[in-house]
């Protein structure tokens, strides 16, 4: 990815994470932790200790309509985005 694309990428993420009920979801804190270290601002949610039933609890709370996907490409990030769509 060229730099040019990975601030494109920033950006547009970073708008989006400013709307309300708009969050993003990564496997774990190391991922969150690379997001904001190239750019990335606003809620972003980290699955490793919590239970599916705890972040759907946690978006009704706070009334989370979008939920960005960031998933590696791994078995278990598929899974996730497999139980994810079961529960939409």
């Amino acid at each position: 990815m060229m730099k040019e694309d990975i601030s494109t990428f920033v950006n547009h993420l970073n708008e989006k994470l400013r709307q309300n009920g708009v969050v993003c979801l990564v496997e774990g804190k190391h991922d969150k932790e690379a997001l904001e270290h190239i750019g990335i601002k606003g809620k972003i949610v980290t699955l490793q200790g919590h239970s599916f039933s705890e972040i759907y609890d946690l978006f009704f709370e706070y009334n989370i309509k979008t939920v960005v996907l960031m998933m590696d490409y791994d078995k278990e990030g598929n899974l996730v985005k497999l139980e994810y769509e079961r529960l939409k």
